[in-house]
């Protein structure tokens, strides 16, 4: 009973982690993407979600920054995440 009311949440938690471990793993240079993504997998799920939020809570900052110049600001940045992230 309790998984089934939880399955959602924890899709939408592993979703938002593989989304992350894909951006960062775009971001970081100097290293391969398979280190990168295997230092952040051997972290314990606690350490992981903490930074997953962290990074949440940076984007959702920068795209209020972004929207002071104007409305294709947010629009901008987030393309550059994904070029960048691909």
């Amino acid at each position: 009973m309790v998984t089934r009311l939880f399955s959602p949440l924890l899709q939408l938690g592993l979703l938002l982690r593989h989304i992350w471990l894909c951006m960062l793993t775009g971001l970081v240079v100097g290293h391969p993407p398979e280190q990168v993504r295997s230092r952040i997998c051997a972290r314990s799920a606690l350490e992981q979600s903490a930074l997953v939020g962290a990074s949440m809570l940076g984007l959702a900052l920068a795209s209020a920054l972004f929207a002071e110049a104007g409305p294709g600001g947010p629009v901008a940045l987030w393309v550059a995440l994904y070029l960048v992230s691909r």
